[in-house]
């Protein structure tokens, strides 16, 4: 080692003296020279010239336009390209050792000032971007930190670039490489997107966006893809298919997959809210939905997908047929969005992707995975509220009739995991009587007495619903009132139960038609049997209670007695 040390002294000093003499220039033009024609630094011969020569400029040679006085410097310019050529070409030591160089480059401040004389920004960001950004390379990290620093000095297509890289390295963005990214989104909607393409900084905004720049990206959305609209929305087309492609692929990060879902959704939504404004408006809301509900269906982060079915889910239609989106308390911004009444219809909606997707959820159609459970409950949640917007559904009587028999099948079954939701779904089905035939106003009823009693919830909830069928199906209640007055009797001796027993007696009793003609001196004896059921209930606990103080009563004076004795 010390031997290679002497002998590195020495070619330096004879080199410092070729420096220092009228061809001083001439010597660092041979040096660059022996660099350009480095190839793959095969032998022995060419890899001691490369390396010695990088190992020169970076310890020893001065750099920039003016060195010190009398000393020739290295052209920074012309260093550039002969480094980013030996990445390309060198083995991993000659990388090490370009990497030093640059790390000179970008911390010398003679250096960085040719560099923006030079215009040569665009090569500095060339030569990092191919190193290769791993944890154990910490010098690639730190030029790139170098980098940002000079951030401030690149113009927005080198601003671009920039934040691309820093990406892929996982480093912050600035708020000048968001801006710059938001500016090339702009304009690679002015200019159109290609067939199934949009330029890469378009993912990396969506991907690395800054909280503070939230506002930023929205507008951007909301003023270039939906006001205007092009007039064969071909923009809009390509937008989204690009978007749910990308979204659907697993190596695509959560992060950029809800952010891009999160953008369709801001497009949906100001779509709706601006319908009247727009060319075309109902192809171009039907395009948006069936997109949304593609990325329910296939997005790779479920967080993504759970993004998507809130927004579908807040999709409403006023009572002229007017669609309208409800506030989502997800965004913010996104407050109630109504269409103007003349435009958009919900008629006009394709639902039809949507609905499906609900129904497979309903029918728990086995491509559903573990890890989707909450979006799966999220779905059963939601949708009673849903279906409870009648105009929404108009037109939609084979949905209507799918959904009884999908949820009347998951209750007869008597294994529905998620029973609580599937009587809610029944409960609001209930006002949908006219699409369904009698034979399945009975096969509703049956399927709320089968699954009453399995749990308190569960069992709360059909007692609701079966209050509820006494107002909107007397008819058909009346025919099963027996069956009906029997599980009251088993189900109010239930301590939380019994409240809602005796609150369903009373709404029958006020019913006078259900019960004036059918009712029989048995089934009076059976809805007064049901109150007695709960007065003998208390009169137990009463009793019981009673039982258990003078107990500890009886005990605490054999105690006093034996203690006084």
């Amino acid at each position: 080692m010390n031997k290679h040390r002497g002998l590195a002294e020495k070619a330096w000093s004879v080199f410092r003296h070729g420096v220092q003499s009228h061809s001083g220039q001439g010597c660092i033009t041979a040096l660059l020279s022996s660099l350009r024609c480095a190839g793959d630094a095969g032998t022995k011969k060419e890899y001691a010239v490369t390396s010695g020569a990088l190992q020169l400029v970076q310890e020893r040679l001065a750099l920039g336009d003016v060195g010190e006085v009398g000393s020739p410097s290295v052209s920074v310019f012309d260093l550039l390209p002969l480094l980013r050529r030996l990445m390309c070409h060198g083995d991993q030591a000659i990388h090490e050792q370009v990497l030093g160089v640059m790390h000179r480059v970008l911390t010398d401040d003679l250096a960085t000032l040719e560099v923006g004389r030079s215009a040569s920004w665009p090569t500095c960001i060339d030569v990092v971007s191919l190193a290769h950004f791993t944890n154990d390379n910490s010098t690639a990290h730190t030029l790139l930190d170098s980098l940002t620093r000079h951030a401030e000095q690149l113009d927005n297509s080198d601003l671009r670039r920039l934040a691309n890289l820093s990406a892929r390295a996982h480093h912050p963005l600035t708020t000048a490489m968001t801006a710059a990214l938001i500016i090339q989104f702009r304009l690679a909607i002015d200019k159109g997107i290609g067939e199934g393409e949009m330029p890469e900084e378009v993912y990396t905004l969506f991907q690395y966006q800054s909280s503070e720049l939230q506002e930023q990206l929205v507008e951007a959305v909301d003023e270039k893809l939906v006001y205007p609209y092009s007039p064969d929305d071909a923009t809009l087309r390509k937008f989204i298919r690009c978007f749910t492609d990308r979204i659907a692929t697993e190596e695509t990060t959560v992060e950029a997959a809800v952010a891009m879902t999160t953008a369709l959704s801001t497009l949906t939504y100001a779509a709706i809210a601006r319908s009247g404004d727009i060319l075309d408006g109902p192809p171009k809301i039907n395009n948006l939905i069936d997109a949304m509900a593609r990325i329910a269906n296939t997005a790779a982060a479920p967080s993504a997908k759970l993004r998507a079915l809130q927004s579908l889910a807040r999709l409403r239609a006023a009572i002229d047929g007017a669609i309208y989106m409800v506030a989502d308390e997800a965004v913010g911004k996104l407050e109630s969005a109504a269409s103007k009444p003349d435009n958009v219809k919900a008629a006009n909606l394709s639902l039809h992707t949507w609905l499906s997707y609900v129904l497979a959820v309903i029918e728990m159609n086995p491509q559903f995975p573990a890890e989707d459970d909450h979006c799966v409950r999220f779905v059963l949640s939601s949708f009673p509220d849903q279906l409870g917007n009648h105009t929404l559904f108009y037109r939609q009587e084979h949905t209507v009739k799918r959904c009884f028999t999908l949820v009347s099948a998951r209750l007869n079954d008597g294994k529905a995991e998620h029973a609580a939701a599937y009587v809610k779904i029944l409960t609001t089905l209930i006002s949908y009587r006219a699409e369904l035939d009698t034979p399945e106003h009975k096969q509703l009823i049956r399927a709320l007495l089968k699954t009453a009693g399995s749990s308190d919830t569960v069992s709360i909830a059909c007692i609701h619903a079966l209050t509820i069928c006494c107002y909107e199906l007397p008819q058909t209640t009346s025919i099963f009132m027996d069956e009906i007055l029997q599980k009251m009797h088993r189900m109010v001796t239930q301590r939380h139960l019994a409240i809602h027993v005796l609150e369903f007696l009373s709404g029958l009793s006020r019913l006078e038609a259900l019960y004036k003609h059918s009712f029989r001196f048995e089934d009076f004896k059976r809805v007064f049997g049901v109150a007695f059921s709960y007065l003998d209930s208390l009169r137990n606990k009463a009793s019981d209670g009673r039982t258990q103080l003078s107990d500890q009563a009886s005990s605490s004076d054999s105690e006093s007695q034996q203690t006084m004795s």
